[in-house]
């Protein structure tokens, strides 16, 4: 029981820190137009997200380790949203280190090469993709489809999403990702 608080205090303290910060971010682009490049767009986007994780996530992850008694599908529409703003924030990661990757490879054609539409574009294609990812478990790739699995009625994480899930989409998906997006061999100067 101790540990189920000290975990709730540390993810509550995330929250409160986190989405003032966030909010901050935000507010300092747009009243700053100086800010207002391809770049802070990319960390408009990843502040969004980070707001989002504090807001809606966090609580959601609590409310997921206690483990309420519902039934599957409830349970799984409670994790979807948490896997599609932890995606969300890891891909505007990515969107930002390719962007500053960018910047130091090409540092005259970056203006031409990195315009705010094509930031724009690139944000709105992460947030896509963080959406289908997030949404996958909801649309079959889940523990229902095991064969022998038994659901206890207990909405806890490992007991609805599969660690293939995990695996593929949040580690090859995400992390493999970043790792072929940065090699040397995709750009030139």
């Amino acid at each position: 029981m101790q540990n189920n608080a000290v975990y709730i205090f540390i993810e509550v303290l995330i929250a409160l820190i986190s989405i003032p910060g966030n909010i901050l971010v935000i507010w300092a682009v747009k009243v700053n137009k100086s800010l207002r490049d391809a770049t802070f767009y990319f960390i408009v986007s990843l502040a969004v997200a980070d707001a989002a994780v504090g807001t809606l996530a966090i609580p959601l992850a609590i409310v997921i380790y206690i483990g309420p008694k519902i039934c599957f599908y409830s349970c799984l529409i409670l994790i979807c949203p948490l896997l599609i703003l932890t995606e969300s924030s890891i891909l505007a990661l990515l969107a930002i280190a390719v962007d500053r990757y960018l910047r130091v490879k090409i540092p005259i054609r970056y203006k031409n090469v990195m315009t705010p539409k094509r930031a724009g574009v690139a944000i709105g294609c992460c947030w896509l993709i963080s959406f289908l990812v997030g949404m996958t478990p909801l649309f079959g790739w889940n523990r229902l489809r095991e064969k022998n699995y038994t659901f206890n009625n207990s909405c806890q994480f490992e007991r609805v999403i599969t660690m293939e899930y995990m695996v593929y989409f949040n580690f090859f998906g995400s992390y493999g990702l970043q790792w072929l997006g940065l090699q040397p061999s995709n750009y030139t100067g």
